[in-house]
């Protein structure tokens, strides 16, 4: 399953990011944040593991699908959700 590092470019562009706001947005540290989206733009370690590709997913509110490159097997249509935080469900009750 290969990404195409032209959609995650176009969909971190759509949210008007820069590479570091993106690599902040998937967890990074804001020290290695732009270099870490760098990597996973220009592929200079390989594909993205899966649960930085999750992580990628979340962050840019698309599905993993629309990432994927067009000659990857198809993959059922879902979104990622973001996940409530302990902190955050927590403060919500009351």
């Amino acid at each position: 399953m290969a990404i195409d590092r032209e959609k995650v470019r176009a969909a971190r562009e759509r949210k008007g990011w820069t590479q570091q706001q993106a690599g902040e947005a998937i967890g990074a540290k804001p020290t290695a944040a732009k270099v870490r989206w760098y990597q996973i733009e220009n592929s200079t370690q390989g594909n993205p593991s899966l649960t930085t590709l999750e992580a990628v997913c979340r962050a840019l509110d698309v599905g993993i699908d629309e990432l994927l490159a067009d000659d990857s097997p198809a993959m059922p249509r879902r979104r990622i959700q973001n996940r409530k935080t302990p902190s955050a469900a927590a403060g919500s009750k009351g």
